[in-house]
């Protein structure tokens, strides 16, 4: 081959290789007219309510961005009002938000949306960071509340009092690239909250059931209770001398352990907190067994499954049965370990006659005397002067009158005492009589008694029964076997607290057994608390035994089309539906992005899962076709300028050596 011709060759493929290089350049500029046109939206509250749009109701205003490609770039930074947002009522049902940042390092409640000249655009809201970023902190931070319980209204089972929903550390983001769009969202804490009444009556109800519990123990003490009784009854039975003695019976049984502090009993597990106090449920959904967590789920997760609300049932059902079981156990230990004491005195001393001695007995007497005769005609009484007449007929009076020397005696008394008409002297004398009297001998002696009987229940019912006794009767010692005093004590004791129909099993039967199954019937449906459905709506005709899974749906992570066209990209943290969205439908954190080119260019492909996927397309605009085709013609291009470099230096090196030559 010639030299020039060899030079020909280089030049051309040069050219050809400039002209490959250069072909996609052209083709760009002759689209140049097509500009890329981008949108973005971050609102941190959408959805509706009883028909009506949740974010016109609220008055809370998106903030927006969009750009055709020939503005600057387009910027809304929109912090929501938390003043206005911190209590919202539509149409009766709240809806709350609210946030409990710390500061601004873990970002502040806000929406955040920018839209670029190239196309590109970027939204978010919830707890965003200064740069509209999320993930800045999953603490507390922002807070949505929802009051199902509201929304749902006589379709909430009685049950259940109050149902909300609380959300904390939420936010979403949604960027729209060249390449597609892309999606984010962080939930740092979901609660469902019940108000359940029959959770808060418990402690009252074990209060009451427990109370004659305690009066009854009480009752069998004192010194005229069923102790005393039975005791006193054994003593008269060893000996009727026995019978009335002094008793003083107590049975100690103390149930302020379990009665005190009722009201702030707070029952916990790893995912559910019940206080009994004000009847409230606290449910941490992330830490039920069932849950599939809150972060990096795919597209619209459903965080209150048909398992995870059985698994609300179950856990709450185990929580109450389990304290009641408590309760039952400590009433049982507490009775047990109560402690009986009977204590019995008597002490009487009684004058027993235990022989006889023979006394003489003086005795001195003033007689009326005949004093010619010496005839004893009565008996006087110095203290008084009266007279006892020994003779018949003749009174002691007129006796006392004629020794008084009293006129008109004589002719009356003159003939009884055989005088005629004459009286008789009368005087006196004093004589001393001896008699032997047989007089008791009497001696005081004891009759006494000293028991004791005690022991705990538990002791008395094995049969360990501290008992003693000290009996005797007139002073004679009784000896007795002391279980025969103790044995009736022992029986009135258990018959009266453990026997059939005794107050602790009747306690215990009162306690509020089953007081989880209206509440798990509530939470799970079904009368035993179980058979959720598969969540969002199936339950909307107001069906007796919906499951919560039935009446609400909670979705993470949902995506889909930004607008019912199919175009662009919406990423929402969480959507929650209340019967199907029939009654409510309430998007929480959403950020949505769209981008397109004038001239028609197919948006990116939604992401998979998205549930308004916009169809895949192989058709790609100026820049697309410049980032995936122009790359293998510059390959081809580099060989093609290596190949003319070649030749042209091929061609200069002959030229020179036939010109060396022609020398």
């Amino acid at each position: 081959m010639s030299v020039p011709r060899r030079a020909a060759l280089g030049a051309a493929a040069l050219a050809a290789t400039a002209a490959l290089a250069l072909a996609p350049l052209s083709a760009i500029a002759a689209d140049g007219d097509a500009q890329p046109d981008s949108s973005a939206e971050g609102q941190f509250l959408d959805g509706t309510i009883a028909g009506a749009d949740l974010a016109a109701v609220v008055a809370v205003e998106p903030a927006t961005a969009s750009n055709d490609g020939t503005q600057p770039t387009a910027e809304e930074r929109n912090p929501l009002d938390l003043t206005a947002v911190s209590a919202v009522t539509v149409s009766g049902p709240p809806v709350d938000a609210a946030s409990g940042a710390p500061g601004a390092d873990a970002g502040v409640l806000g929406q955040y949306a920018v839209a670029r000249p190239d196309g590109t655009a970027f939204a978010s809201s919830g707890l965003i960071g200064a740069n509209g970023a999320i993930g800045v902190s999953q603490g507390p931070g922002t807070t949505a509340t929802i009051d199902l319980g509201a929304l749902l209204g006589s379709r909430l089972d009685p049950a259940l009092a109050g149902l909300r929903l609380e959300l904390r550390g939420i936010a979403a983001e949604a960027e729209a690239e060249l390449a597609g769009y892309r999606g984010d969202y962080t939930l740092a804490d979901a609660r469902l909250v019940l108000d359940a009444p029959a959770a808060a009556s418990a402690p009252d109800r074990v209060a009451s059931a427990l109370a004659p519990l305690q009066d009854a123990a009480a009752a069998l003490g004192g010194p005229d209770g069923p102790l005393a009784i039975a005791l006193d009854a054994a003593l008269a039975g060893q000996n009727a001398a026995l019978a009335g003695a002094d008793v003083d019976a107590t049975v100690d049984l103390d149930l302020s352990g379990i009665l005190a502090g009722l009201d702030d009993t707070v029952l916990s597990d790893p995912a559910i907190t019940i206080d009994l106090g004000s009847g409230t449920i606290s449910v941490d959904l992330a830490a039920l067994p069932a849950s599939p967590g809150f972060n990096d789920l795919a597209p619209g997760t459903e965080l209150l499954s048909a398992p995870v609300v059985d698994s609300i049932a179950s856990g709450v059902a185990r929580l109450l049965d389990s304290w009641l079981d408590g309760i039952e156990d400590a009433t049982r230990a507490a009775v047990l370990s109560a402690r009986v004491s009977v204590d019995a005195h008597l002490g009487v001393l009684e004058d027993v006659q235990t022989g006889t001695t023979t006394n003489e007995v003086v005795h001195t007497v003033t007689q009326v005397v005949d004093a010619g005769t010496g005839e004893v005609l009565g008996v006087l009484d110095p203290a008084t002067g009266a007279v006892e007449s020994l003779v018949p007929g003749v009174g002691g009076d007129e006796l006392a009158a004629l020794l008084a020397g009293a006129p008109g005696a004589v002719d009356v008394l003159g003939g009884l005492l055989g005088g005629g008409t004459s009286v008789p002297e009368l005087t006196t004398r004093v004589v001393e009589t001896v008699e032997q009297v047989q007089v008791p001998v009497t001696s005081s002696l004891a009759t006494s008694a000293d028991v004791h009987i005690g022991g705990a229940i538990r002791d008395l019912q094995s049969g360990s029964v501290d008992a003693s006794a000290d009996l005797q009767v007139l002073g004679a010692p009784i000896s007795v076997d002391a279980s025969l005093l103790s044995g009736p004590v022992v029986d009135a004791v258990l018959g009266a607290l453990l026997g059939d129909g005794g107050a602790l099993p009747t306690a215990l039967g009162l306690l509020p057994d089953g007081v989880a199954d209206p509440v798990t019937a509530a939470i799970g449906g079904g009368a035993d608390g179980t058979g959720a459905g598969s969540g969002g709506g199936e339950a909307a005709g107001g069906d007796a035994g919906a499951s919560l899974a039935d009446l609400v749906s909670v979705q993470a992570n949902v995506q889909s089309a930004a607008d019912p066209s199919g175009a662009g990209f919406r990423q929402t943290a969480v959507r929650v539906a209340v019967l199907g969205g029939d009654v409510a439908t309430v998007d929480i954190a959403n950020a949505a992005v769209s981008s397109e080119a004038v001239d028609g260019v197919v948006p990116p492909t939604v992401p998979p899962g998205a549930d308004t996927p916009v169809p895949e397309t192989t058709a790609y605009g100026s820049l697309a076709f410049t980032g995936f085709v122009l790359i293998p013609m510059l390959l081809l291009g580099a060989a093609l300028l290596g190949l003319g470099a070649w030749l042209v230096a091929r061609a200069r090196r002959a030229a020179l050596l036939a010109d060396s030559a022609a020398r």
